[in-house]
């Protein structure tokens, strides 16, 4: 059963980048909501300490005047000094400037000109005021604004002219403290200037959720590159793995075509000797001996010998071997039948019964498939209990052909396509003795037939069921010489 974790990740991370997408514009509008509900309160907060600031200036210096004197009311710049007497508009907004500025810190009010009356201290003006004020006189059209930036806060300076009107040209031409007095309607008399500031910190702490976002975001890419990092070692080990077990197959690859050119130079003389004594046997006993099925199976299986000895030498790997292949129509039930009488006397203990219903056609390479059966047989019968029987059964399935070897025995304790990889023997039992190619083999053949190959524990789990599986239409043998 193959493991949910790697579905179950992807998915998770499928959630997770959906989440993260959705939640970046529903944390930008939660801020903005904040953001504009702060600077609502702040304004309204503002504009209501100016509200009241301006009250209470009212209250004293203009109606507490009034109400306190028993003689006429004067508009006077120095109403302070006389009873009775309230402020001028100059007056009133100077003073102004300081009682909000008393009640607002990060608010400043300033009402002031380069023209001050003689019993009033000159106006400081930096440099943004003196350039606004001059360049006002030239257009009194005009607003400036100036934005500054510091680490902790930000400032907003808004200049709007003060022009001068009729009453104001009549007072100051007239006033003795004037300190000009050739004022014209529509002159500009100085500057209103509004500054405000706001501290960073106020601001940044409106992007809370903002900043949870990236906090999370940040968090998950943390273990994102955790996972991948985890993920590309486990893949750099895994690597190194194959790249030993690849180093390992090339060696017995490259003994095995070391073993192929041994086997046609030192085989072909004994093979040559022992095919010699058979037919002078035959000869000599005659075709009614006794001996004579035994003569024919010896000289059929030194012809097999060496006709794989011969391909086998010829072939560059196991898969080269195959593919020297020589394709026929054949009988399937008659190829297994004379297999399993010439096989049966070569295990001792062991009892071959072959199973099947009638001739099987298929277009094949008898040696090729000779060869897979052989060796599905041999597994079988080296695992099988002592005194038991190998079942080969011949099965037809659709468009299929089904060559089955059931043996009782040992059952697979491991992955059972393991098997069929080259040099692999994971089963309990005598396989120190083999290669380990004979599954592997077998599953080449047949895929090479355009079929499959099989191996697994039986129903009952009485023992285990190794299968070929084989087309039984004409296979096309342009492709497989």
């Amino acid at each position: 059963m193959r493991s949910a974790g790697p579905p179950l990740r992807n998915l998770a991370l499928v959630a997770l980048v959906v989440l993260l997408l959705a939640g970046l514009p529903l944390a930008i509008w939660l801020d903005l909501r904040d953001l504009t509900d702060a600077a609502l309160r702040r304004q309204a907060a503002d504009l209501n300490s100016a509200i009241t600031s301006i009250r209470g200036y009212y209250a004293r210096n203009v109606v507490g005047r009034i109400l306190a004197s028993t003689g006429s009311t004067r508009v006077l710049p120095n109403y302070e000094d006389v009873p009775g007497a309230i402020p001028v508009p100059a007056t009133l907004s100077i003073e102004l400037g300081r009682v909000i500025g008393e009640h607002q810190s990060n608010i400043t009010y300033r009402f002031v000109s380069d023209f001050p009356f003689k019993n009033r201290a000159p106006h400081a003006l930096d440099s943004f005021e003196r350039e606004t004020l001059a360049a006002l006189r030239q257009n009194a059209d005009q607003q400036f604004a100036k934005v500054s930036a510091s680490l902790f806060s930000d400032r907003v300076r808004h200049i709007v002219p003060i022009v001068m009107g009729a009453t104001c040209v009549e007072c100051h031409n007239s006033d003795p403290d004037s300190p000009k007095r050739d004022w014209k309607v529509g002159d500009v008399r100085g500057i209103q200037e509004l500054s405000v500031t706001q501290p960073i910190a106020a601001n940044i702490l409106s992007f809370r959720y903002l900043l949870v976002y990236f906090l999370f975001a940040g968090a998950s890419g943390l273990v994102f590159i955790a996972t991948q990092s985890r993920q590309a070692a486990l893949i750099r080990s895994m690597n190194r793995e194959l790249e030993r077990q690849h180093q390992i197959d090339r060696r017995h690859l490259d003994w095995l075509r070391q073993l192929a050119s041994f086997l046609r130079h030192e085989v072909r003389q004994p093979v040559a000797q022992i095919t010699s004594s058979i037919e002078l046997i035959h000869m000599t006993s005659g075709s009614k001996a006794p001996l004579a099925p035994y003569i024919a199976a010896a000289a059929q299986a030194a012809k097999d010998v060496w006709n794989l000895v011969e391909r086998a030498s010829r072939a560059t790997d196991a898969e080269a071997f195959v593919r020297q292949s020589q394709l026929q129509s054949i009988d399937l039930l008659r190829l297994l039948d004379e297999l399993v009488r010439h096989q049966q006397q070569t295990y001792s203990g062991i009892h071959l019964d072959l199973k099947g219903s009638g001739s099987v056609l298929v277009h094949a390479d008898p040696t090729l498939l000779k060869e897979a059966v052989t060796n599905l047989v041999a597994n079988a019968a080296s695992f099988a209990i002592e005194q038991s029987t190998v079942e080969i059964l011949l099965e037809q399935a659709g468009a299929s052909a089904i060559i089955k070897v059931r043996n009782k025995g040992p059952l697979l304790l491991s992955d059972p396509e393991a098997l069929f990889g080259p040099f692999a023997s994971t089963r309990a039992g005598p396989s120190s003795e083999h290669q380990g190619l004979g599954l592997y083999l077998v599953r080449l053949i047949a895929e090479h037939h355009g079929g499959s190959a099989a191996i697994s524990n039986m129903d009952d789990q009485a023992g285990v069921e190794a299968s070929i599986r084989i087309p039984l239409r004409a296979y096309g043998s342009s492709t497989h010489r």
